[in-house]
Protein backbone atom coordinates (compact mmCIF):
# COMPACT_ATOMS: atom_id res chain seq x y z
CA UNK A 1 0.00 0.00 0.00
CA UNK A 2 3.24 2.23 0.64
CA UNK A 3 4.52 1.96 -2.25
CA UNK A 4 1.19 2.67 -4.34
CA UNK A 5 0.80 5.69 -1.99
CA UNK A 6 4.27 7.27 -3.35
CA UNK A 7 3.54 5.92 -6.61
CA UNK A 8 0.25 8.14 -6.80
CA UNK A 9 2.11 11.05 -4.99
CA UNK A 10 4.80 11.28 -7.62
CA UNK A 11 2.18 11.43 -10.87
CA UNK A 12 0.83 14.43 -9.78
CA UNK A 13 3.67 16.03 -10.53
CA UNK A 14 3.94 13.94 -13.94
CA UNK A 15 0.79 13.63 -16.00
CA UNK A 16 -2.71 12.88 -15.52
CA UNK A 17 -2.45 9.03 -17.02
CA UNK A 18 -0.35 8.33 -14.24
CA UNK A 19 -2.86 9.90 -11.96
CA UNK A 20 -5.84 7.77 -13.53
CA UNK A 21 -3.63 4.66 -13.05
CA UNK A 22 -1.92 5.30 -10.25
CA UNK A 23 -5.05 6.21 -8.30
CA UNK A 24 -7.40 3.55 -9.41
CA UNK A 25 -4.68 1.23 -8.34
CA UNK A 26 -4.29 2.64 -4.66
CA UNK A 27 -8.45 2.92 -4.45
CA UNK A 28 -9.12 -0.71 -5.39
CA UNK A 29 -6.25 -1.40 -3.10
CA UNK A 30 -7.76 0.73 -0.47
CA UNK A 31 -11.21 -0.59 -0.81
CA UNK A 32 -9.52 -4.18 -0.54
CA UNK A 33 -8.56 -3.13 2.46
CA UNK A 34 -11.08 -1.87 3.97
CA UNK A 35 -13.51 -5.14 3.35
CA UNK A 36 -10.67 -7.21 4.64
CA UNK A 37 -10.80 -5.19 8.49
CA UNK A 38 -13.92 -4.83 10.34
CA UNK A 39 -12.49 -2.24 11.81
CA UNK A 40 -11.31 0.02 8.92
CA UNK A 41 -15.05 -0.79 7.34
CA UNK A 42 -16.71 0.67 10.49
CA UNK A 43 -14.78 3.52 10.39
CA UNK A 44 -15.60 4.16 6.75
CA UNK A 45 -19.16 3.78 7.39
CA UNK A 46 -18.86 6.02 10.51
CA UNK A 47 -17.29 8.47 8.68
CA UNK A 48 -20.34 8.24 5.74
CA UNK A 49 -22.74 8.71 8.89
CA UNK A 50 -20.99 11.51 10.26
CA UNK A 51 -20.75 13.18 6.49
CA UNK A 52 -24.88 13.27 6.14
CA UNK A 53 -24.75 16.97 5.45
CA UNK A 54 -21.82 15.79 2.60
CA UNK A 55 -23.58 13.57 1.64
CA UNK A 56 -26.96 15.77 1.09
CA UNK A 57 -24.69 18.63 -0.82
CA UNK A 58 -23.96 15.96 -3.27
CA UNK A 59 -27.31 15.10 -3.99
CA UNK A 60 -28.62 18.24 -4.34
CA UNK A 61 -25.48 18.97 -6.73
CA UNK A 62 -26.65 16.45 -8.56
CA UNK A 63 -29.88 17.26 -9.18
CA UNK A 64 -29.10 21.09 -9.93
CA UNK A 65 -26.94 19.60 -12.87
CA UNK A 66 -29.85 17.50 -14.22
CA UNK A 67 -32.12 21.03 -14.43
CA UNK A 68 -29.02 23.11 -15.37
CA UNK A 69 -28.86 20.92 -18.28
CA UNK A 70 -32.59 20.24 -19.01
CA UNK A 71 -32.92 24.05 -19.31
CA UNK A 72 -29.91 24.49 -20.71
CA UNK A 73 -30.37 26.66 -23.93
CA UNK A 74 -27.93 24.23 -25.91
CA UNK A 75 -27.76 20.20 -25.97
CA UNK A 76 -25.37 18.45 -23.58
CA UNK A 77 -23.48 15.73 -24.74
CA UNK A 78 -20.69 15.36 -22.00
CA UNK A 79 -22.60 15.81 -18.63
CA UNK A 80 -21.40 12.84 -17.23
CA UNK A 81 -18.26 14.45 -17.61
CA UNK A 82 -19.00 16.69 -14.73
CA UNK A 83 -21.22 14.35 -13.16
CA UNK A 84 -17.96 11.86 -12.59
CA UNK A 85 -16.07 14.44 -10.86
CA UNK A 86 -18.15 12.96 -7.71
CA UNK A 87 -15.22 10.24 -7.79
CA UNK A 88 -13.08 12.62 -6.50
CA UNK A 89 -14.99 13.04 -3.22
CA UNK A 90 -15.92 8.68 -2.88
CA UNK A 91 -11.71 8.94 -3.39
CA UNK A 92 -11.70 11.31 -0.47
CA UNK A 93 -13.90 9.47 1.48
CA UNK A 94 -12.13 6.04 1.11
CA UNK A 95 -8.28 7.14 1.43
CA UNK A 96 -9.16 9.08 4.65
CA UNK A 97 -10.73 6.21 6.56
CA UNK A 98 -7.07 4.47 5.48
CA UNK A 99 -5.18 6.82 6.54
CA UNK A 100 -6.50 8.77 9.24
CA UNK A 101 -5.91 6.26 11.59
CA UNK A 102 -3.07 3.96 9.96
CA UNK A 103 0.45 3.87 9.96
CA UNK A 104 1.06 4.80 6.42
CA UNK A 105 1.32 8.39 7.23
CA UNK A 106 4.31 9.21 9.64
CA UNK A 107 7.51 11.13 10.13
CA UNK A 108 8.90 9.11 7.54
CA UNK A 109 6.17 9.05 5.31
CA UNK A 110 6.30 12.73 5.61
CA UNK A 111 10.34 13.20 4.91
CA UNK A 112 9.85 11.04 1.61
CA UNK A 113 7.46 12.97 0.44
CA UNK A 114 9.59 16.14 0.66
CA UNK A 115 12.30 14.70 -0.88
CA UNK A 116 10.26 13.44 -3.88
CA UNK A 117 9.37 17.18 -4.42
CA UNK A 118 12.91 18.41 -4.50
CA UNK A 119 13.76 15.45 -7.25
CA UNK A 120 10.83 16.52 -9.41
CA UNK A 121 11.47 19.60 -9.11
CA UNK A 122 15.08 19.62 -9.85
CA UNK A 123 14.12 17.40 -12.96
CA UNK A 124 11.50 19.93 -14.20
CA UNK A 125 13.58 23.59 -14.02
CA UNK A 126 15.87 22.50 -16.92
CA UNK A 127 13.17 22.57 -19.22
CA UNK A 128 12.55 25.92 -18.58
CA UNK A 129 16.11 26.85 -20.07
CA UNK A 130 15.59 24.68 -22.96
CA UNK A 131 12.31 25.96 -24.05
CA UNK A 132 12.81 27.58 -27.59
CA UNK A 133 9.82 30.29 -27.02
CA UNK A 134 11.39 34.12 -26.50
CA UNK A 135 9.46 33.83 -23.14
CA UNK A 136 9.54 31.12 -22.13
CA UNK A 137 7.30 29.41 -18.79
CA UNK A 138 7.96 26.56 -16.98
CA UNK A 139 5.01 23.83 -18.18
CA UNK A 140 6.96 20.94 -16.48
CA UNK A 141 6.27 17.34 -17.19
CA UNK A 142 3.03 18.53 -17.47
CA UNK A 143 3.59 20.84 -20.52
CA UNK A 144 1.17 23.55 -18.84
CA UNK A 145 2.30 26.03 -16.41
CA UNK A 146 -1.02 26.91 -14.92
CA UNK A 147 -1.57 23.05 -14.12
CA UNK A 148 1.58 22.96 -13.04
CA UNK A 149 1.59 26.30 -10.53
CA UNK A 150 -1.66 25.74 -9.08
CA UNK A 151 -0.45 22.25 -8.18
CA UNK A 152 2.97 22.92 -6.93
CA UNK A 153 1.48 26.02 -4.38
CA UNK A 154 -0.85 23.00 -2.58
CA UNK A 155 2.51 21.59 -1.54
CA UNK A 156 4.68 24.79 -1.11
CA UNK A 157 2.22 25.78 1.51
CA UNK A 158 2.48 22.36 3.12
CA UNK A 159 6.34 22.77 3.60
CA UNK A 160 5.88 26.52 5.00
CA UNK A 161 3.42 24.91 7.56
CA UNK A 162 6.00 22.68 8.62
CA UNK A 163 8.26 24.88 8.76
CA UNK A 164 6.45 27.65 11.19
CA UNK A 165 6.02 24.27 13.63
CA UNK A 166 9.76 22.98 13.81
CA UNK A 167 12.13 24.67 15.85
CA UNK A 168 14.81 26.00 13.74
CA UNK A 169 18.25 24.14 14.17
CA UNK A 170 20.86 23.31 12.40
CA UNK A 171 19.32 19.81 11.68
CA UNK A 172 18.55 18.02 8.47
CA UNK A 173 14.87 18.02 8.97
CA UNK A 174 14.95 21.70 8.80
CA UNK A 175 17.40 21.68 5.70
CA UNK A 176 15.22 19.39 3.92
CA UNK A 177 12.24 21.18 4.40
CA UNK A 178 14.06 24.19 3.31
CA UNK A 179 15.14 23.19 0.74
CA UNK A 180 12.03 21.57 -0.58
CA UNK A 181 10.32 25.08 -0.16
CA UNK A 182 13.07 26.71 -2.25
CA UNK A 183 13.31 24.93 -5.08
CA UNK A 184 9.76 24.39 -5.18
CA UNK A 185 9.20 28.11 -5.29
CA UNK A 186 11.33 28.40 -8.50
CA UNK A 187 9.60 25.92 -9.98
CA UNK A 188 5.99 28.51 -9.12
CA UNK A 189 8.47 31.40 -10.21
CA UNK A 190 9.34 29.78 -13.86
CA UNK A 191 5.81 28.86 -14.17
CA UNK A 192 4.86 32.96 -14.85
CA UNK A 193 1.57 32.45 -13.28
CA UNK A 194 0.88 35.83 -11.63
CA UNK A 195 -2.68 34.48 -9.64
CA UNK A 196 -0.56 31.82 -7.97
CA UNK A 197 2.16 34.19 -6.77
CA UNK A 198 -0.61 36.27 -5.27
CA UNK A 199 -2.52 33.22 -4.30
CA UNK A 200 0.72 31.72 -2.54
CA UNK A 201 1.71 34.90 -0.82
CA UNK A 202 -1.69 35.55 0.76
CA UNK A 203 -1.97 31.48 1.99
CA UNK A 204 1.36 31.97 3.60
CA UNK A 205 0.38 35.37 4.93
CA UNK A 206 -2.86 32.93 6.53
CA UNK A 207 -0.50 30.64 8.12
CA UNK A 208 2.26 32.81 9.29
CA UNK A 209 -0.93 35.19 11.28
CA UNK A 210 -2.97 32.07 13.03
CA UNK A 211 0.87 30.61 14.07
CA UNK A 212 1.93 33.82 15.65
CA UNK A 213 2.49 37.90 14.89
CA UNK A 214 6.41 37.43 15.00
CA UNK A 215 5.88 34.61 12.34
CA UNK A 216 3.29 37.16 10.72
CA UNK A 217 6.12 40.12 10.35
CA UNK A 218 9.14 38.08 9.33
CA UNK A 219 7.14 36.48 6.42
CA UNK A 220 6.02 40.23 5.44
CA UNK A 221 10.17 41.30 5.97
CA UNK A 222 11.47 38.47 4.02
CA UNK A 223 9.29 38.86 1.20
CA UNK A 224 9.21 41.94 0.76
CA UNK A 225 13.10 42.12 0.18
CA UNK A 226 12.84 38.84 -1.46
CA UNK A 227 10.22 40.81 -4.09
CA UNK A 228 12.65 43.70 -4.05
CA UNK A 229 15.97 41.97 -5.18
CA UNK A 230 13.57 39.72 -7.71
CA UNK A 231 12.75 43.00 -9.10
CA UNK A 232 15.77 44.58 -9.64
CA UNK A 233 18.11 41.32 -10.67
CA UNK A 234 15.47 40.19 -13.07
CA UNK A 235 13.77 42.21 -16.31
CA UNK A 236 11.54 39.12 -17.05
CA UNK A 237 10.14 38.76 -13.86
CA UNK A 238 9.40 42.33 -13.07
CA UNK A 239 7.98 42.68 -16.83
CA UNK A 240 5.91 39.87 -16.20
CA UNK A 241 4.60 41.15 -12.63
CA UNK A 242 3.44 44.79 -14.28
CA UNK A 243 2.01 43.14 -17.53
CA UNK A 244 -1.48 44.03 -17.23
CA UNK A 245 -0.08 47.33 -17.83
CA UNK A 246 1.04 47.00 -21.01
CA UNK A 247 -1.37 48.49 -23.89
CA UNK A 248 -1.75 44.39 -25.51
CA UNK A 249 -1.83 41.76 -23.06
CA UNK A 250 -4.24 38.70 -22.72
CA UNK A 251 -5.44 40.39 -19.70
CA UNK A 252 -8.03 41.91 -22.29
CA UNK A 253 -9.01 38.46 -23.35
CA UNK A 254 -9.86 37.50 -19.77
CA UNK A 255 -11.62 40.48 -18.72
CA UNK A 256 -13.72 40.05 -22.16
CA UNK A 257 -14.75 36.49 -20.78
CA UNK A 258 -15.46 37.80 -17.61
CA UNK A 259 -18.32 40.55 -19.74
CA UNK A 260 -19.70 37.48 -22.09
CA UNK A 261 -20.07 35.03 -19.21
CA UNK A 262 -21.41 38.00 -17.15
CA UNK A 263 -23.89 38.28 -19.75
CA UNK A 264 -24.75 34.79 -19.52
CA UNK A 265 -25.22 35.04 -15.67
CA UNK A 266 -27.88 37.38 -16.02
CA UNK A 267 -29.83 35.51 -19.06
CA UNK A 268 -29.31 32.33 -16.67
CA UNK A 269 -29.28 33.59 -12.98
CA UNK A 270 -31.06 30.61 -11.42
CA UNK A 271 -29.85 26.79 -12.65
CA UNK A 272 -27.02 28.96 -15.33
CA UNK A 273 -26.25 28.06 -19.12
CA UNK A 274 -25.74 23.98 -17.78
CA UNK A 275 -22.14 23.13 -15.66
CA UNK A 276 -19.81 23.60 -19.09
CA UNK A 277 -21.63 24.57 -21.60
CA UNK A 278 -21.36 28.15 -20.89
CA UNK A 279 -18.02 28.30 -22.75
CA UNK A 280 -20.54 26.77 -26.02
CA UNK A 281 -22.55 30.32 -25.78
CA UNK A 282 -19.40 32.30 -25.89
CA UNK A 283 -19.72 33.15 -29.67
CA UNK A 284 -23.52 34.54 -29.59
CA UNK A 285 -22.60 36.27 -26.41
CA UNK A 286 -19.18 37.98 -27.98
CA UNK A 287 -21.58 38.88 -31.07
CA UNK A 288 -24.19 40.34 -28.66
CA UNK A 289 -21.34 42.95 -27.03
CA UNK A 290 -19.55 43.35 -29.95
CA UNK A 291 -16.57 42.06 -29.09
CA UNK A 292 -14.37 41.22 -31.85
CA UNK A 293 -10.37 41.25 -30.87
CA UNK A 294 -9.28 39.70 -27.94
CA UNK A 295 -11.35 36.61 -27.98
CA UNK A 296 -11.14 33.42 -26.94
CA UNK A 297 -13.23 30.23 -26.31
CA UNK A 298 -12.50 29.05 -22.87
CA UNK A 299 -13.46 28.48 -19.32
CA UNK A 300 -14.20 32.08 -17.40
CA UNK A 301 -10.98 32.34 -16.14
CA UNK A 302 -12.48 32.94 -12.91
CA UNK A 303 -14.09 30.02 -10.81
CA UNK A 304 -16.47 32.04 -9.21
CA UNK A 305 -17.81 33.52 -12.18
CA UNK A 306 -17.49 29.96 -14.37
CA UNK A 307 -19.41 28.31 -11.55
CA UNK A 308 -21.76 30.69 -11.55
CA UNK A 309 -22.42 30.92 -15.36
CA UNK A 310 -22.59 27.15 -15.90
CA UNK A 311 -25.04 26.73 -12.15
CA UNK A 312 -26.08 29.53 -11.39
CA UNK A 313 -26.69 31.50 -8.07
CA UNK A 314 -28.38 27.96 -6.82
CA UNK A 315 -25.17 25.76 -7.67
CA UNK A 316 -22.50 28.37 -7.07
CA UNK A 317 -24.50 28.45 -3.17
CA UNK A 318 -24.14 24.48 -2.86
CA UNK A 319 -20.11 24.47 -3.41
CA UNK A 320 -19.78 27.46 -1.43
CA UNK A 321 -21.37 25.57 1.31
CA UNK A 322 -19.36 22.27 0.28
CA UNK A 323 -16.17 24.30 0.39
CA UNK A 324 -17.39 26.00 3.96
CA UNK A 325 -18.21 22.24 5.29
CA UNK A 326 -14.40 21.52 4.83
CA UNK A 327 -13.47 24.53 6.53
CA UNK A 328 -15.70 24.00 9.00
CA UNK A 329 -14.68 20.52 10.16
CA UNK A 330 -10.92 21.38 9.88
CA UNK A 331 -11.64 23.92 12.68
CA UNK A 332 -13.76 21.70 14.80
CA UNK A 333 -10.79 19.61 15.22
CA UNK A 334 -8.44 22.64 16.14
CA UNK A 335 -8.45 21.62 19.86
CA UNK A 336 -7.06 18.89 18.96
CA UNK A 337 -4.77 19.66 15.83
CA UNK A 338 -3.74 23.36 15.35
CA UNK A 339 -2.05 22.33 12.34
CA UNK A 340 -5.00 20.90 10.00
CA UNK A 341 -7.21 23.91 11.22
CA UNK A 342 -4.11 26.23 9.52
CA UNK A 343 -3.29 23.75 6.92
CA UNK A 344 -6.53 23.82 5.63
CA UNK A 345 -7.61 27.25 5.65
CA UNK A 346 -4.37 27.95 4.09
CA UNK A 347 -5.25 25.55 1.44
CA UNK A 348 -8.80 27.04 0.63
CA UNK A 349 -7.93 30.56 0.64
CA UNK A 350 -4.83 29.58 -2.01
CA UNK A 351 -7.61 27.55 -4.23
CA UNK A 352 -10.27 30.70 -4.24
CA UNK A 353 -7.42 33.50 -4.92
CA UNK A 354 -5.59 31.57 -7.54
CA UNK A 355 -9.41 31.25 -8.49
CA UNK A 356 -9.45 34.60 -9.27
CA UNK A 357 -7.66 34.73 -12.84
CA UNK A 358 -8.14 31.32 -13.72
CA UNK A 359 -10.75 28.58 -13.57
CA UNK A 360 -8.37 26.10 -11.96
CA UNK A 361 -11.37 23.95 -10.98
CA UNK A 362 -11.44 23.01 -14.52
CA UNK A 363 -8.11 21.19 -14.73
CA UNK A 364 -8.36 17.43 -13.98
CA UNK A 365 -4.86 17.11 -12.82
CA UNK A 366 -5.50 19.84 -9.96
CA UNK A 367 -8.94 18.01 -8.63
CA UNK A 368 -6.67 15.22 -8.03
CA UNK A 369 -4.11 17.46 -6.14
CA UNK A 370 -6.84 19.37 -4.20
CA UNK A 371 -8.55 16.45 -3.27
CA UNK A 372 -5.15 14.47 -2.11
CA UNK A 373 -3.78 17.68 0.04
CA UNK A 374 -7.11 17.69 1.61
CA UNK A 375 -7.28 14.71 2.55
CA UNK A 376 -3.62 14.58 3.91
CA UNK A 377 -5.01 17.84 5.70
CA UNK A 378 -7.07 16.24 7.59
CA UNK A 379 -5.37 12.80 8.04
CA UNK A 380 -1.90 14.57 9.69
CA UNK A 381 -4.25 15.38 12.37
CA UNK A 382 -3.04 12.19 14.28
CA UNK A 383 0.16 12.80 12.89
CA UNK A 384 1.80 13.63 16.47
CA UNK A 385 0.63 10.08 17.61
CA UNK A 386 2.71 8.02 14.80
CA UNK A 387 5.82 6.93 15.22
CA UNK A 388 8.61 6.24 12.90
CA UNK A 389 8.28 2.43 12.52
Amino acid sequence: MIYLFYFFFCSLFISQSMMDISSALLLIASVYMISRQPDLKNDFFKNLKNSKDFLILIALWLIQLAVGYWLSPIPQNEAWKYISDIKYILMGFIFLTIWRDQVYIHFKTEKIMTLLIILISLAQIPLFFTDPDPEPRLGGFMKNPMTLAHGYGLWMIYLFDKLTRIEIKKNQETFLYITALAVGSVVILLTMTRGVWLALAVAFMVIAWMRSKKVFLGLILSGSTALGILLVVSQKFKARLFYSLSPENYDQIRWNLWKANWEIIKDHPLFGAGYGLNKELLVTYFEKLQIKDNIMISHSHNQIIHWTAGTGIIGLSLLLIFFFKIWKRAKNIQEHSQQTYALITAMLVYFFVGGLFEANFEHSKYKYMLMFALVLGFSFQNLNKKTNS
